[in-house]
This record gives C-alpha cells, sequence and structure tokens, in this order.
C-alpha cells in the first residue's frame, strides 16, 4: 500500500482526541500497548501503528471495512498521541472482564450453561461472521478457541473474532475457460 492509499484510508477513520479518552495511563512509552477507556464507558485497547509496517494497512483496512458488518472487535478510530509521538488503532478491548475465550468458556461452563438454543445461535454467528468474511474474499488464517471471544449480553452468548490483521485478502475464483 502507497503512502498516499494509507493517507486515504486513514482520512476515512474517526480520529479519536484526549477529549474521547476518559481514562488512559499518564505514563506512555512510544510504540507500547496500552488499554483505556473512551468517554461512553467503552473499553478500548491502543495498539500502536508502526506506518512503516505490512501489517498496519491491513489491520486498518480490515477492521474498517467489515468491523461494523460482523462480530469482530470493533475499530474506532486512530488516535494521535501527542506525549509519545505514536500513532494507534483504537480497539474494542476484548481482554475485558465482560470477554472470555472460547477457550475459557468451555471450560468455566459458561457455554455448557447456555440452553441448547443459545448454543445454536453462537455456532450461528460465528459461521455468518466467517461466510461474510469469505464472501468480501478475506480469508482468515487462525480461527481457534483463541482468537475468539465471547459476551453474555442478555442471556445471549455474542462472538467477537479477533486477529482478523493475520487474515489473507484473495481474489474472486477465476472461471474456468471449460
Amino acid at each position: 500500500m502507497s503512502s498516499q492509499q494509507r493517507d486515504k484510508l486513514i482520512a476515512k477513520l474517526p480520529e479519536i482526541t484526549e477529549s474521547d479518552i476518559s481514562t488512559m495511563p499518564n505514563e506512555r512509552p512510544p510504540k507500547t500497548r496500552f488499554v483505556g477507556k473512551l468517554g461512553d464507558g467503552e473499553h478500548v485497547v491502543f495498539e500502536p501503528l508502526a506506518w512503516k509496517r505490512a501489517e498496519t494497512p491491513r489491520l486498518l483496512s480490515i477492521y474498517t471495512e467489515i468491523s461494523r458488518d460482523v462480530n469482530i472487535q470493533r475499530l474506532f478510530g486512530i488516535f494521535h498521541d501527542s506525549l509519545s509521538k505514536t500513532s494507534y488503532a483504537v480497539m474494542e478491548d476484548l481482554d475485558e472482564a465482560s470477554f472470555v475465550l472460547l477457550k475459557d468458556a468451555l471450560s468455566n461452563n459458561l457455554i455448557s450453561q447456555a440452553s441448547y438454543l443459545q448454543r445454536l445461535r453462537l455456532c450461528y454467528e460465528i459461521a455468518l461472521a466467517v461466510a461474510y468474511l469469505h464472501s468480501v474474499h478475506i480469508v482468515v488464517k487462525v480461527l481457534s478457541e483463541e482468537s475468539i471471544f465471547i459476551k453474555q449480553v442478555k442471556g445471549e452468548l455474542i462472538p467477537a473474532l479477533s486477529d482478523l490483521e493475520y487474515a489473507r485478502l484473495v481474489g474472486p475464483p477465476k472461471r474456468s475457460s471449460c
């Protein structure tokens, strides 16, 4: 991705300012991940962006395109930290207490205590998310109990897929000439 394409992508994303953030550490070493909270109470993680690395445009472009449509980790915008001189992707904090890794939800009885219908709905939501990713030509390289988080909202189990910056964008299938 060229710097012009990256700048165009960045311009589309909401900018998170210090006034939008209610809590974050006072000391923030450059290029270090940290957690905080937005003014609306949303728990977020600040992922440092290295503009020269290939992962940065992928993280932004993949999450920008799909986080509004499927059950994946949400991207709120970009924060340019004047203190550390680092730019961050501001993303939903899936390590926050209301989320549980799928592997932990399986071992701590969260899923086994759910009704059959709730478990079926959870599987359906995960399948829909993967089907949507495939429909927009994104292949997830790592989909496991370590990359799926579960949140219980009003008795429903809601999945959130993470680590999509490692996904691979593939083109539509070529038609054979036969």
